[in-house]
């Protein structure tokens, strides 16, 4: 016998002992499995439904058992979900013909093995995807052979296993969680719907995490498993929440993705293969479909290509924005549904690159027995308006963990806005122009708590170094009614504000950004938060994602995709003291009426003529016209001395 005969037939003997060893019967390949009748091919019409690109990806899959977290994704009506269940069936079918089937993951015996489905439904028979699956064994030969039970449910026939169970881990469903459960496989799908909540979705996805890792300890303790975990997501809005998932694990070892556009996963000659090219775009650069010769232009300028077929090119010129998602596959920047801002360019114009941050540090880490004050991290002669203006800080509290938000905003200017009366006709008046002094971010130190008795010490810090305090403002009403009690008692104007209750705060802080009539330095954290900030399509409310992806510039000029937590701490600090300005900072002066009132008395008292008072309060926009509200500067405290002696004579 040459080397070689030996070598193969050594090979032969290995995997014959391996069979006679630990399977009842000689596995089949999964090709086999899913074209065969005895075992799937009833339900494929023997493999003839199964596109040519997924039948590639699910050899991929069980080629390779290190593979744990196989992600389908990209556009929608491929498959995706079909395919996740064949394959889930294909790990019910290799464990169920092994002898010793907890042995041979090295356990002791426990019951039955967990086949979980993570979704938003209430029943596991409400669950498409648990429905379906049974209906592909039903009409198995092969599992209706080993199933221990056959019955009738109103959704149809169903088996059961000896070995296997199936369970819903949903928060709609009773007993919401996996804790106990020995789960060997599941699917995460159908949670992308748009009308869900996002803290259901965030709950679902919690649970799936813990999942992984009893996964991983129970059945995969070796880094390989006959069982595997399945995510399907076809591609929503930008930084739709599964897809911060996926960032968090592409780079590992254990992790498999398959993100297909449509034309890819149908067979080659469904296209004629002539194609169009579509310029992909940002946040700020809309997408479009371009032509041949402009394609190095829009490729220099930062756009990515892709060429779909021609015979989509009516449903892209008809609708690109849902057929990039939808047909390509491609979560496109800029299509924010549920953002609260739909453009981070609308933040970003607000920030003033002029205006120097006063706070030392992005986070101060503190802790009740700290020798040192928070007005220590500030640089107060950074402070742009002047001090007499009235101030209106708002505190975002918490005590560990989360970090607290401090920030402080004031009236910068007034200017002129025409609002729409009922009739259409419109009216000019007089609105502010808001700039934030400063916002910090305040975080207790590991097992200690942060000092709320430093924050009302900044204040009265504050006031001591001349800052008007108008009010202060805090949420969390147990909480705060120290802090609002003694800094009142102090001679401070307080109230409690909640961003939680109710979203008019956000909502007006929203809109005096898009009017371009809020004014900060640039601060790259309350950026991040604010552009981040989601409403939940169910009861509307402003919060922040668990989780968010962001791009990351490499030094070699690449982009790294980084999963960062998501918070609003700070930017509930900023919005609460915007508005509380907003509500509370006053209304400008009549200056027609007050130019009358104190030409008729400058020239009664002979002391200031009146032509000087009128060039005083005649204060113009670019345009000329007289805008009907205080400037701060010389002129204004002109005014005041004018006020002054009037009085005192």
């Amino acid at each position: 016998m040459n080397k070689l005969k030996l070598k193969k037939h050594k090979v032969q003997t290995h995997y014959h002992n391996l069979i006679a060893q630990n399977y009842t019967e000689e596995p089949v390949d999964i090709w086999t499995f899913l074209s065969d009748p005895n075992y799937l091919g009833n339900s494929t019409r023997n493999g003839a439904d199964i596109y040519p690109r997924w039948r590639e990806a699910l050899k991929e899959m069980f080629d390779d058992n290190s593979k744990l977290i196989c992600v389908l994704t990209g556009s929608i009506g491929t498959g995706k979900s079909t395919i996740a269940l064949y394959a889930i069936c294909y790990i019910q079918y290799r464990l169920m013909i092994l002898k010793n089937p907890w042995g041979f993951f090295e356990l002791a015996p426990s019951g039955k093995m967990t086949i979980s489905f993570f979704n938003l439904n209430k029943t596991l028979g409400d669950s498409r995807g648990y429905r379906k699956m049974m209906n592909m064994m039903v009409q198995s030969p092969w599992f209706r052979n080993k199933a221990s039970y056959k019955g009738i449910t109103k959704e149809g026939e169903v088996l059961e296993f000896h070995l296997i169970k199936y369970i819903l881990a949903s928060p709609y469903a009773k007993g919401f969680g996996i804790v106990g459960e020995d789960v060997v496989s599941g699917v995460l799908d159908e949670v992308d719907s748009p009308i869900e909540s996002i803290k259901q979705k965030e709950r679902v996805l919690e649970t799936y995490n813990a999942t992984v890792i009893r996964f991983k300890n129970r059945f995969a303790q070796t880094g390989y498993s006959l069982g595997k975990l399945f995510i399907v997501s076809s591609k929503q809005d930008e930084l739709a929440f599964i897809d911060t998932f996926i960032a968090e694990r592409k780079g590992t070892n254990e992790v498999i993705i398959f993100d297909i556009p449509l034309w890819e996963a149908k067979p080659k000659h469904t296209f004629s293969g002539e194609t169009f090219p579509i310029a992909v775009g940002d946040a700020y650069n809309p997408p479009k479909i371009i032509q041949e010769e402009e394609i190095e232009d829009y490729m220099k300028n930062g756009y990515s290509i892709v060429r779909p077929p021609v015979e989509f090119k009516v449903e892209f010129q008809l609708d690109l924005i849902r057929s990039l998602r939808d047909i390509a596959g491609m979560t496109i920047a800029g299509t924010r549904r549920f953002k609260l801002f739909s453009s981070e360019k609308f933040i970003i114009d607000c920030f003033d690159e002029t205006k120097l941050d006063p706070v030392k540090m992005q986070t101060i880490e503190i802790g009740l027995d700290d020798p040192v004050e928070l007005i220590w991290y500030l640089e107060l002669n950074k402070l742009r308006m002047p001090k007499g203006n009235a101030r209106f800080i708002h505190f975002d509290i918490s005590f560990s963990g989360d970090a607290s938000g401090i920030a402080m905003s004031g009236i910068k200017d007034w200017v002129q806005k025409d609002v729409q009366n009922p009739d259409g006709t419109f009216r000019r008046e007089i609105v502010p122009v808001i700039e934030t002094d400063f916002v910090m971010r305040i975080k207790a130190r590991d097992g200690d708590r942060i000092p709320i008795h430093k924050v009302r010490k900044l204040v009265l810090d504050l006031r001591a170094a001349g800052i008007n305090i108008h009010m202060f403002t805090a949420d969390l009403r147990l909480a705060s009614e120290d802090t609002l009690q003694l800094l009142s008692a102090a001679g401070i104007n307080t109230d409690y504000i909640s961003l939680d209750k109710t979203n008019q705060p956000y909502f007006d802080f929203r809109n005096l950004i898009y009017e371009k009539r809020w004014v900060c330095h640039r601060n790259n954290l309350l950026l991040f938060e604010l552009k981040h900030l989601e409403q939940d399509p169910t009861d509307g409310k402003i919060n922040h994602p668990l989780k968010v992806m962001e791009m990351e510039f490499l030094n070699d000029g690449g982009i790294k995709e980084v999963v960062m937590e998501g918070s609003k701490d700070i930017s509930d600090a900023v919005a609460g003291s915007v508005v509380t300005c907003m509500k509370h900072g006053g209304v400008p002066m009549d200056v027609k009426t007050m130019q009358n009132l104190l030409s008729k008395t400058a020239t009664n008292v002979g002391n200031e003529p009146a032509e000087e008072i009128n060039k005083l309060l005649s204060l113009r926009d670019d345009k000329g016209e007289l805008i009907e509200g205080t400037k701060h500067g010389e002129n204004i405290n002109r005014i005041n001395e004018i006020f002054r002696r009037i009085h005192e004579r």
